[in-house]
This record gives C-alpha cells, structure tokens and sequence, in this order.
C-alpha cells in the first residue's frame, strides 16, 4: 500500500470511526471493579443498559478480551457495543504493599453501531473492529511502561496524595479525540520525560479471530 492510498483509507475509515468512548478501569480491594473514567459517553452506567464490570478483570492479563453487547433506548433503538480492552497485573511487593502486592488496570474502547444483529459488509470491518484491536493492546502495553517506570498509575488513586503527573484522564481524552479527528496519537503523557505514546489506525479489510469472546445484553 502506497501513501496515498493509506491516507484515503484512513480518511474514510476516521469518517466512519465506530469508537464510541475510551475507558480506564482498575480493581481495587475493596470496591472490587473500578471505572475510574469513561469519555465521553457513560456506557458503563447507562440506565438502559447494564454490563458486568467483573468481565473487565477476567485473568486473561496481557489478551485483548472483547465483550458484545447491546442498550435498548427508550423508543425502542438498538445500538450494538463492542467493548475491546486489555487486562494488566503487575507484580511488586514493595510499591503495592496496600494492594496484596499487585496492581491491575484495564483500559479499553466501547464500539459501536447502528443497526441490527445481521450487519452488511460495508459495517462488517468497522464493527468487527480489525484496525483498532492492535492499538488497544499497544495502549495498555503503553501504561504497563508507565507504571513501572514511573508509577504514573498508582500514584493517582488516593486524591489526598495529588500526583506530580497529568491524570489518566488528560491521557485518555488526547487518545479519543486523536483517533477519531485523525486515527493518529503522537503524545508525551509525561512532560519533561522522554516516553512517548504512538498509535496509528491501519485500516485493513481482513478481520482477525477475537481471542475471547463474550455476549451480554440488558433486559428487553
């Protein structure tokens, strides 16, 4: 593929971007399943919707996980979600005393479209979300590189100590509104710090094997 056909690929496929939010999640020992931030639609707390947030953190650390799903509004549209994210655990017995010695964290993309549960070819690639699944596993290997090397995560939880870094949610608003003007990301999260995040939408025809895949609706 030259340049230019990439570009026209890529245009078209921004056009039509099915990302409808970008989240963060974390387990914490006590609440259990955390959304810490969702933009800039509330999918996880829909009231005509209802999603497991336990099937955020299901052990598959590492493995793009994607979960399939729907919300029925109140004049009876249907719009079908693909959340698409990637589990990590990270292990330290001295920086996470407090958390059994480990720290686990999810972030991820809500997808989605229009329609019903047979979809034509033209949504087919969009809504099986080929181009997008590389860079969810690129984003949480991104933050794994942060924590560890700067615990740019963990310092964020308790909001009495204030981090001397930028909140995951300046992070996670730059990715969103990169992907969907742009289907690019080129950001320092980190100020001042030589780590930079880069993403880059290839948009390709052939739609990949999910490695785990689960259905959950709300009540009809």
């Amino acid at each position: 593929m030259n340049r230019h056909d990439y570009c026209d690929d890529l245009g078209h496929f921004v056009k039509d971007m099915p990302i409808s939010s970008i989240f963060y999640a974390r387990f914490d020992n006590h609440r259990g399943s955390v959304i810490d931030f969702e933009y800039p639609k509330q999918i996880f707390n829909s009231k005509e919707m209802t999603v497991s947030k336990t099937l955020l953190f299901n052990q598959n650390y590492g493995k793009v996980v994607t979960v399939k799903t729907h919300r029925i509004q109140p004049d009876g549209t249907r719009t079908n979600y693909k959340i698409v994210s990637c589990p990590e655990l990270i292990r330290n017995t001295d920086i996470y005393k407090k958390m059994r010695n480990q720290f686990i964290y999810n972030i991820g993309l809500v997808l989605s479209w229009e329609g019903f549960e047979q979809i034509d070819e033209d949504q087919k690639p969009y809504y099986r979300s080929s181009p997008l699944v590389p860079l969810v596993k690129k984003m949480s290997e991104d933050l794994r590189a942060l924590e560890i090397e700067y615990n740019y995560l963990s310092t964020q939880i308790n909001p009495e100590n204030e981090s001397k870094y930028p909140s995951i949610e300046i992070l996670c608003r730059k990715i969103f509104d990169d992907l969907t003007e742009r289907g690019v990301v080129d950001y320092d999260p980190i100020p001042g710090l030589s780590y930079r995040i880069h993403l880059k939408v290839f948009p390709t025809k052939d739609v990949p094997i999910d490695v785990r895949t689960s259905s959950r609706s709300s009540s009809e």
